[in-house]
């Protein structure tokens, strides 16, 4: 796992609800971080087939869990500025729309199950939906079977129905971002409870979770982000890599991004790539000759204000 780096916090930090604007960029920055995972163009998908290492075929589940605004050690966002972005510069310094593509499912093309967990209409975590703007899936069998809400996750996990791939994002309140009126042990609460859910069952023993967060948080950051491509990549934010073939007490210090756990998705199922920015997935972090670790006993606290 990835160790945190902390910095003072930027003083307009703050409850994205009480803005609009700042809601809004809330929600593309979480739609940039999810729907790559599941969504790509059809002409960036490579022919060529990821090779996973010996021993992957133990994990059977990955779950990915999406947060707000933390900095870690060596994992970057997507890309520096990007933040609401309508327009942008390409590689000869022309400024061009940024627009839609058509999109295709992986893992539906792969035969892979999938399921993403969220909070229903209504409620303020709703924008952070992403599939609700898929066509193919809001107006498909696929948003009843596929699309469920976060207290689905727990009874899927219990009685063995839990995917091959799932994503889980939350409300507001739990979300985690930094702010005078946010309670941080809220969020952290419910992240306890789908940890818990996954350790006190079977699944436990094939299952790889990554907590990440979807940016920096506004926190000061002394490390030179890499350029890599035309685009860079952004400020550093958190992951964290939670398996009984995990590594306890690991710190990765690979050069990491969001495109990571695509890459690390794609190796272990053996998927093309989606595109040739994908990085170096996450294999040192992980031990699959070793004993598996027994799940750890994880208590929520009792949030106070």
């Amino acid at each position: 796992m990835t160790r945190r780096q902390d910095g003072p916090e930027k003083p307009d930090n703050h409850r994205v609800a009480s803005n609009p604007e700042l809601l809004l960029t809330s929600v593309k920055r979480v739609l940039r971080s999810l729907v790559p995972s599941l969504l790509i163009t059809p002409f960036l998908v490579s022919t060529v087939l990821a090779q996973p290492p010996a021993g992957v075929s133990q994990i059977k589940h990955v779950v990915f869990i999406l947060k707000e605004n933390h900095t870690f050690d060596n994992y970057f966002g997507a890309f520096p500025g990007a933040d609401g972005a309508s327009r942008g510069k390409i590689h000869t310094g022309a400024t061009v729309p940024l627009t839609g593509a058509p999109d295709v499912s992986l893992t539906d093309s792969a035969g892979l199950s999938w399921k993403y967990y969220g909070v229903s209409k209504g409620s303020p975590g709703y924008v952070w939906s992403p599939l609700d703007a898929i066509q193919h899936i809001r107006f498909s069998p696929q948003w009843n079977t596929n699309v469920a809400d976060i207290a689905q996750f727990g009874t899927d996990v219990a009685t063995d129905n839990l995917a091959a791939v799932s994503w889980i994002t939350t409300d507001l309140d739990e979300n985690e971002h930094p702010g005078h009126d946010q309670v941080p042990c809220v969020g952290e609460n419910s992240r306890v409870a789908f940890l818990n859910a996954v350790m006190q069952s079977p699944a436990w023993n094939s299952t790889a979770i990554f907590v990440a967060w979807d940016d920096f948080g506004g926190f000061y950051d002394h490390v030179l982000r890499p350029q890599g491509d035309p685009w860079g990549l952004g400020p550093r934010a958190g992951l964290l890599t939670i398996s009984p073939f995990a590594k306890s007490g690991y710190i990765e210090h690979t050069q990491l991004e969001f495109s990571s756990i695509v890459r690390f998705i794609e190796e272990l199922y053996v998927l093309p790539f989606l595109t040739e920015r994908d990085p170096a997935a996450m294999w040192d972090e992980f031990n699959f000759t070793g004993t598996p670790q027994v799940p750890p006993s994880l208590q929520p606290q009792t949030c106070l204000g």
